[in-house]
């Protein structure tokens, strides 16, 4: 948006109509009495001017240019004044300010109904007065020139509610080769003398309410401002403010788009220095936003240049229809305190990210987290959502994040180092899968951004999370780093289904992991269910019932420790790498087939067997405790004879056996 723009003058505007007054009064039907009709016609080429309470129309068939200055210039204080359009308006200045339409400081209460067709060189709409109204059925279009501050432009000086109704045939579209910028612009408020910003501020605009069912689009790819909607914060006032907080309510269900590829283009962008402070962008089941670069783009919220920082918002993006951009980011969050709900049927898609928050730099770094509710589809090639950074982030997920086939060496949910507290919850219904192709792992989870760095994460599953090719979830740091460390405060907890048909369910690598990692769900990978060989401390496991269907891998160099609690569990795999493995009282661990403990083995529970076909080597110390059991099933008929033997725990260090024995023979006498 342009950084420049100057404040109208109704002084100015009132000398240009003076000179062709004359020709105005020709072109009215009555325009010397109050409350009189203007009407335009196909002879008017010169500005006309309502005041209070009139009206002016275009009827069905007309066409009218004008050339040196406004088409209609509402001013003077004029209030209530209404235009409908039904003809053709055509502007050919090209000086910045000069439109179809324009509304000067101060006046109120405007409304604009067009049903026909608006061109012009500099803008169409240039809104400065308060509650106005935009109805738009037909066409309104930025062509030839440079479109400085948008085809439709609201600015900083309006108050109240400015308002825009593009119905299902309604199209407001920057045409290509119009020089560049949006096809709405809305500019941020000015400030009162003494800086402060609030509703009762004069320049404030209290509320933007954008209802579209039809088209916005901006076709020019060739300028810096190439949105289809832009939101700016500062434009280039001293008294301006830094950043300017916006109460926008966008309704889409129609179609919402730009085609510039570069930077933070979008078709909806709030640029860093505006603050997306309340309201919501609401895209139906009919709704379409797509952008070049971005669908949607949340700056900052941060511009220091006022010596004023706010990187805070408090604005929802709710989806139902379809987000997506062609060349990156569906959603793009530079800015803390964002709110994306992505409804049941909604898609959010794009080939760089479905979501992306980014991690800050400088004066805006370390930004509060947002929050992201999924009950639809998110997607992308690279990450459906990356959180980069934004501390106090939340993810629920109750729908589908897929990685895309063809992706790159990036997870399906990302979750970098720069950021801490940050929560994800995978529901019963929620789906985390990168599918045949996508080369990484499903869910990856980055410790810190230097050395000796901590974080609280808190990761709780319930629905599944699958890596095809690579690991189902990653727990690491960047392999450069040294002593970071996932906090003790951290949660660790699946109760659903984590699986990799490619690789490992669960890996921890160059990190270290102080909460004791939960499993009541099941962890399935092609070799190896769990794996810390790589971690840089001991850990802490606790089996809740549920599988491993695979090994699993203690730590290397540290000796990690495995409780098998609350629920009975079949042990259909090898426990490796220096894991003392502990049964709970209560807790039946129904051996497998010839299984390994490579550790010590404490039994307070049932440690059970088939005769003849399961065995347990364990190379530590074995201790079966007072009141545990073992138990023995012969149902295959392995005893024939008084006297038989049968190994069935074998221990590389001491055994201690108070257990008692329980078995299936017909012949109970067995000693153990």
């Amino acid at each position: 948006m342009s950084k420049n723009e100057k404040t109208k003058l109704p002084s100015a505007k009132k000398a240009l109509l003076a000179s062709s007054a004359a020709a105005a009064l020709l072109m009215t039907f009555g325009s010397a009495t109050a409350n009189a009709q203007i009407v335009i016609d196909n002879t008017t080429m010169a500005p006309v001017n309502p005041d209070d309470n009139q009206t002016v129309t275009v009827a069905a068939g007309v066409s009218s240019t004008v050339g040196s200055g406004d088409n209609i210039l509402v001013d003077s204080g004029a209030a209530d004044v209404v235009i409908t359009i039904d003809g053709t308006l055509i502007n050919t200045d090209g000086a910045d300010e000069n439109t179809v339409v324009f509304v000067d400081n101060g006046e109120t209460g405007t409304i604009i109904n067009n049903n026909g067709q608006l061109f012009g060189n500099d803008g169409v709409v240039f809104v400065e007065g308060d509650n106005v109204t935009l109805n738009n059925t037909g066409l309104i279009a930025g062509v030839n020139d440079d479109q400085t501050e948008g085809v439709v432009y609201l600015d900083r000086d309006a108050e109240g509610t400015f308002t825009i109704n593009n119905s299902a045939t309604g199209i407001i579209e920057t045409q290509a080769g119009s020089g560049g910028g949006p096809a709405i612009g809305l500019d941020g408020p000015a400030l009162d003398a003494d800086g402060a910003q609030g509703a009762s501020n004069s320049g404030v605009v209290a509320t933007i309410v954008i209802d579209n069912a039809g088209i916005i689009r901006d076709l020019e790819g060739d300028d810096s401002d190439a949105d289809a909607i832009n939101i700016n914060g500062d434009p280039g006032s001293s008294t301006s403010c830094d950043p300017c907080s916006f109460d926008i309510n966008i309704t889409n269900s129609g179609t919402i788009s730009a085609i510039r590829t570069s930077s933070s283009n979008a078709a909806i962008r709030f640029e860093d220095d505006a603050q997306f402070l309340t309201g919501t962008i609401s895209n139906t089941a009919t709704g379409v936003i797509s952008g070049g670069n971005n669908g949607i783009y949340i700056g900052s919220g941060v511009d220091t240049d006022g010596g004023l920082e706010i990187a805070t918002h408090g604005g929802i993006i709710e989806n139902a229809g379809l987000i997506t951009a062609t060349a990156d980011r569906a959603i793009r969050v530079d800015g803390g305190g964002i709110t994306i709900n992505n409804l049941a049927g909604g898609t959010i898609t794009g080939p760089g990210e479905g979501i992306y928050f980014d991690q800050g730099s400088g004066d805006d770094a370390g930004l509060s987290g947002g929050t992201v509710n999924n009950a639809g589809t998110i997607s992308s090639a690279d990450s459906a959502v990356s959180i980069r950074g934004q501390s106090g982030t939340i993810l629920n997920n109750t729908g589908s994040l897929l990685g895309l086939t063809g992706g790159s060496a990036r997870s399906v949910l990302e979750i970098t180092g720069q950021g801490d507290n940050i929560t994800i919850l995978n529901g019963v219904d929620g789906d985390i899968t990168a599918q045949t192709g996508f080369a990484e792992e499903a869910v990856g989870i980055a410790v810190g951004n230097a050395s000796g760095d901590s974080r609280t994460i808190s990761f709780t599953n319930a629905g599944t999370i699958a890596g095809l090719d690579g690991a189902g979830v990653v727990v690491s740091s960047d392999g450069a780093f040294v002593g970071n460390v996932l906090s003790g405060a951290s949660v660790f907890t699946n109760s659903g289904t984590i699986q990799s048909t490619g690789g490992t369910a669960l890996v921890v690598d160059n990190v270290s992991v102080l909460p004791t990692i939960t499993n009541s769900g099941t962890l399935s990978g092609v070799t190896n269910s769990f794996d810390a060989s790589g971690a840089t401390s001991a850990i802490t496991f606790e089996q809740q019932g549920g599988a491993l269907v695979g090994n699993f891998l203690g730590t290397t160099g540290f000796t990690d420790t495995l409780n098998f609690t609350t629920a009975n569990f079949t042990l259909a795999s090898n426990i490796l790498q220096s894991v003392n493995t502990t049964v709970a009282n209560g807790v039946t661990l129904d051996v497998d087939g010839a299984r390994m403990i490579d550790g010590d083995l404490t039994s307070n529970g049932t440690i059970a067997f088939l005769l003849g076909t399961d065995t347990l080597d364990v190379t530590g110390d074995v201790t079966l405790n007072t009141g545990s059991v073992v138990s023995v099933d012969d149902s295959n008929g392995q005893v024939t004879a008084v006297g038989q033997q049968f190994t069935l725990i074998t221990s590389g260090g001491t055994l201690t056996n108070d257990s008692t024995l329980a078995t299936t023979a017909v012949d109970s006498s067995f000693l153990l």
